[in-house]
């Protein structure tokens, strides 16, 4: 379109150039031939005249002709790098799309928590874990942004979905606020049931023993309390029988091991793997706090059921949005939505270039 427009500018200022030119030489003929009366005068005048018609008649329609032609070929060679130019930068805008936005779009969601299991007890909300372990050591995994390579793209990947799906956008943050909170309950909950059962074991009289050593005679191991507890009171179990629900408490000799490296044969008596004890009242007592014990833990389960269905909702919801942007954009070829640093620049250039 600029080619077509300068070959029409150009091709009127020759036109204008050329009928001045036939104007003033006419003006100045017509002058001469008024103002002097010497035959010689007139014909020296009339030379002249016919001169200049003769001069500026074929220069006025050359450059008439040839002007236009110029401007023609040079607008041929702007179309085409214009051309080029937009063909270059819908290349920058696709690989950009599908090489830089696409792929993380499909793979958003992380579990970012540890790798390391401790007590093997995981709790686990879209996608992000909390692992358990003793003494107040529990870790909490965070929702994030998924790793890249180059921490450009994401920065981009952001400008792009906060622009573009704002709406969507706010749902992801508040989903991180709300991952963190909900894991944060789970802790405290398993904090709670860990002091809980210390202060009736330390009652009872058993020993914390964490499975190194030698084993004390009255024990009790922490680890495995807290995490029978908790799967126990799972609200998808049911409300059967509990797993610690054991009548009579079983007998097995024991062989112990004295200070002085002497040994005696006792009764002992066990509740599951969770404590040893010489006296079956001592873990009754034991299963009567487990009973007690597990239906708090089981009302606090199920609140975090209802609060975690909540956020796996509003995370799917999420992730489907997501699965939108890339799907309109490889089945229906509708552009990532927005722009961020790096292709806004693009866009702004093939706009001047006459392009969406």
């Amino acid at each position: 379109m600029m080619a077509v427009s300068q070959l029409r500018y150009w091709f009127t200022v020759s036109v204008v150039i050329f009928i001045l030119t036939m104007l003033l030489a006419l003006a100045y003929y017509g002058y001469n031939y008024n103002s002097y009366t010497a035959p010689t005068s007139n014909l020296l005048d009339l030379r002249l005249a016919i001169t200049l018609i003769v001069v500026e008649v074929p220069l006025g329609l050359g450059i008439a002709w040839l002007v236009p032609i110029l401007f023609e070929r040079r607008g041929k060679v702007i179309e085409k790098r214009m051309t080029d130019r937009y063909d270059e930068l819908k290349g920058y805008l696709k690989k950009h799309s599908e090489e830089d936005i696409l792929p993380v779009l499909k793979r958003w969601t992380v579990d970012s928590a540890p790798s390391t299991i401790f007590g093997g007890l995981r709790y686990t909300v879209l996608s992000v874990s909390a692992y358990y372990a003793p003494k107040r050591q529990s870790s909490i995994g965070k929702l994030t942004e998924p790793n890249t390579s180059n921490p450009n793209i994401l920065a981009d990947i952001t400008e792009h979905l906060s622009k573009g799906v704002p709406g969507d956008w706010r749902k992801w943050n508040g989903l991180k606020i709300e991952v963190a909170s909900h894991l944060g309950k789970v802790v405290d909950e398993w904090n709670r049931i860990e002091d809980a059962t210390r202060t009736e074991c330390q009652e009872l009289g058993l020993v914390e023993w964490d499975g190194t050593g030698q084993e004390p005679l009255e024990r009790c191991t922490m680890t495995r309390i807290v995490e029978t507890l908790w799967v126990d009171s799972d609200p998808s179990r049911g409300s059967g029988k509990h797993v610690w629900d054991i009548d009579p408490i079983p007998k097995e000799p024991r062989l112990w091991v004295k200070p002085d490296g002497s040994g005696s044969r006792e009764d002992v008596h066990r509740l599951l793997d969770l404590a040893a004890s010489r006296n079956a009242e001592t873990l009754k007592g034991l299963m009567r706090f487990l009973n007690s014990e597990g239906i708090e833990v089981r009302t606090t389960r199920e609140n975090l059921a209802i609060e975690s269905t909540a956020i796996e909702k509003e995370g799917q919801e999420f992730r489907t949005s997501l699965v939108a942007v890339a799907d309109a954009y490889e089945r229906l070829h509708v552009p990532v939505p927005a722009s961020c640093s790096t292709c806004g620049r693009w866009l702004v250039e093939l706009k001047s270039l006459g392009g969406a």
